[in-house]
């Protein structure tokens, strides 16, 4: 009888605290099960806690969850890169609730969730253009709906020179213009740059990233190839993104026919840009 009692007892305990130890007498306090299979033979798996996170930050449902707890999102919660997905394994590290990823989202993350704008459509500057670069104004790469070429409407779309981001995430950037950089005297040598920026409003914008090319004396005059490498940037839904060309102060001037200009018309690429949303 004495033995009964004092099986009770242990079992009452353990319920008032709301934690389980199995095969520790001290189970951490962030958790409602802590179990150690070291010394237990066969080993034994367990039926995950099933939570309704706030999102990956959230560290109230769980009070202070220690490093390497592990749950069961129940729904789908917060937004943008905060988002936890239901019916999804989530494990707490670095302060923040990661995915454990499973077959089918590896699959999914595989596929590139492109954007590409391409245009063999020629730019020659406008004399208020060549004003603008010229005074170190930026002078915008234009597009027309044709030139999305591979579109993705859930994300991004055209807006006039502009893309709209309408999904909050991460994307990875990147293209080349084919500019030619005409001097206003024959010989000189210059300068030209290609930016990338961004705004929620439309109309203040400021710089992510931008490729300055210096034009030597002897390449002046010719089409040339501006390319830039990968660029990843987070982007909120709404935000705007626009590509402009523009020239610094100390460079020598352009002079007209300079502009997005290719040595077959109608034929070679002008302009392109592909952009890739990278978080799912």
């Amino acid at each position: 009888m004495r033995k009964i009692i004092s099986i009770v007892c242990f079992i009452t305990v353990h319920s008032l605290v709301g934690q389980v130890g199995i095969g520790t007498t001290s189970p951490n306090a962030s958790a409602i099960l802590d179990m150690d299979v070291t010394s237990i033979t066969p080993k034994k798996g367990f039926l995950l806690p099933r939570v309704s996170l706030l999102d990956r930050n959230d560290n109230s449902t769980i009070a202070s969850p220690a490093t390497g707890l592990l749950v069961y999102s129940k729904t789908t919660s917060g937004i943008g890169n905060d988002l936890i997905k239901e019916n999804s394994m989530v494990v707490w590290k670095n302060n923040f609730w990661e995915s454990i990823s499973n077959l089918p989202e590896i699959k999914m993350l595989k596929v590139p969730i492109l954007y590409v704008l391409t245009s063999k459509d020629q730019q020659n500057f406008s004399p208020a253009e060549l004003g603008a670069v010229n005074s170190g104004s930026p002078v915008v790469i234009s597009w027309v709906a044709g030139d999305v070429f591979i579109d993705n409407p859930d994300d991004m779309q055209l807006t006039g020179n502009q893309v709209r981001f309408l999904t909050d995430s991460y994307y990875q950037i990147s293209g080349a213009v084919n500019f030619k950089p005409m001097v206003s005297t024959t010989g000189n040598s210059t300068k030209v740059i290609i930016a990338l920026q961004s705004s929620t409003d439309g109309i203040t914008w400021s710089n992510l990233f931008s490729n300055a090319t210096p034009v030597e004396k002897n390449a002046a005059d010719k089409t040339q190839s501006i390319a830039f490498e990968k660029f990843i940037h987070h982007f909120l839904a709404n935000e705007l993104l626009r590509f402009v060309i523009y020239k610094p102060n100390t460079a020598n001037p352009f002079a007209a026919n300079s502009g997005i200009i290719v040595n077959v018309p109608g034929s070679d690429i002008t302009k392109t840009f592909r952009i890739v949303r990278i978080q799912q």
